[in-house]
């Protein structure tokens, strides 16, 4: 099989690396990728615009959406594919699909994360787009959707609510979720050894977040504060976003900033804080299915985090973590850490739970098989969500 593998972004920097992994994975299967990037070109006229918007509107230009950009993209996508190739894979894109303008006869297949009719109305930094790029994007969107043979969403909750905006044939929609964006242990008893080097009278918290706000930092460090507090030694490092200026955290919480995990040496710095710490926490109050997640069961982490979203896809109450209602304070998550820490025997059998999990469901081996999988069934003429969408009404 041979697949045209089609992105408007460097795939080893975007999106934490995860579809470069995603690549990697399909080739290790024995699918052959054309790999190519077509980024929109930032004309004069366009950075005028998002000039204009950003100073005069205090709103946000996507040049990611523009109209015009995806249908200049998509013509250089198809000037540049080879004429063996079968299928076409656009990977990770939420309204602003490099094959949405596509002139082709090949199958599509999307795989993402969400749908921006959907993530529109949540995401705070989707709310400040420009009118004419909402518009754009979802026009982008719906063509895209239309003409694609399968549909892959990160999760249950991504694909059911892009079936109802859309009015797309659930029988042509899969839910995988993406694996780790980073080398995760694969030998069976690496988590022993892991477990061995986690310390029995302390703990340790992770969060690797890209929004301070969004991600629910500000009820991380009141979590770990708290449970300092009560008692129990407790570190929380956070890797990503810093604290504001404005509201400095307790003294319990490290925070390392962006690590580049392009980098060997930032790859190395975050495999050896995930395998040492005893917990991620993520109360997020909006979120689609973060990659952090899949990287922490690599690791045998098992996930404090909020019940938002697509999460409870990869996160199974008692069984790879726990999960809380999205309105839950830091009081609730220092519980839930702190009943989880109370029995180390209990914590093992849960951090073993959460290892075999991510290696029997969420590694790549295991994804990029499935998808693989799906992405003959496009070949061969299996289901197809390919049809006439008509256009949304917006409120």
């Amino acid at each position: 099989m041979k697949a045209a593998f089609v992105t408007m972004y460097d795939i080893t920097r975007s999106f934490g690396g995860s579809v470069s992994y995603l690549a990697s994975a399909l080739e290790a299967q024995g699918v052959e990728l054309q790999r190519i990037m077509a980024p929109p070109e930032l004309t004069v006229r366009r950075k005028a615009t998002g000039w204009l918007c950003n100073t005069l509107l205090k709103r946000e230009y996507s040049l990611h959406r523009d109209s015009a950009a995806i249908r200049e993209v998509s013509r250089r996508v198809a000037a540049e594919l080879d004429k063996d190739v079968e299928v076409i894979i656009s990977p990770q894109s939420v309204g602003s699909h490099p094959v949405t303008y596509l002139e082709t006869r090949l199958p599509i297949v999307i795989w993402t994360d969400s749908c921006l009719a959907h993530a529109v109305q949540s995401y705070p930094e989707l709310q400040r787009l420009w009118g004419r790029s909402l518009r754009d994007g979802l026009s982008n969107e719906r063509t895209a959707l239309s003409r694609c043979d399968r549909l892959v969403y990160t999760s249950s909750w991504a694909a059911k609510a892009a079936a109802e905006i859309y009015g797309l044939d659930s029988s042509g929609i899969s839910v995988l979720p993406y694996g780790p964006a980073i080398d995760t242990p694969s030998h069976p008893d690496a988590i022993e050894t892991m477990l061995q080097h986690r310390p029995k009278d302390r703990c340790t918290l992770i969060a690797v977040v890209s929004s301070w706000w969004r991600k629910g930092m500000d009820i991380a460090c009141e979590a770990a504060d708290l449970l300092n507090r009560r008692g129990l030694e407790t570190e929380l490092v956070i890797v990503g976003a810093r604290p504001p200026a404005s509201t400095p955290p307790p003294p319990c919480v490290r925070s390392v900033g962006r690590i580049d995990k392009k980098t060997p040496d930032g790859r190395r710095r975050l495999r050896g804080l995930l395998a040492s710490s005893h917990l991620m926490i993520l109360p997020t109050r909006v979120d689609c299915l973060p990659v952090a997640l899949s990287e922490a069961g690599g690791f045998g982490l098992p996930c404090v985090v909020s019940n938002v979203g697509g999460i409870s896809t990869l996160i199974r109450d008692g069984d790879n973590g726990v999960l809380l209602p999205s309105r839950s304070s830091g009081g609730d998550y220092a519980d839930a850490v702190a009943e989880i820490m109370s029995d180390r025997g209990k914590y093992e059998d849960l951090c073993r739970r959460s290892y075999r999990r991510h290696h029997s469901e969420f590694s790549w081996p295991v994804l990029a098989r499935s998808f693989a999988a799906i992405v003959q069934e496009a070949i061969t003429g299996g289901a197809s969500t390919r049809r006439p969408i008509p256009p949304l009404r917006l409120q």
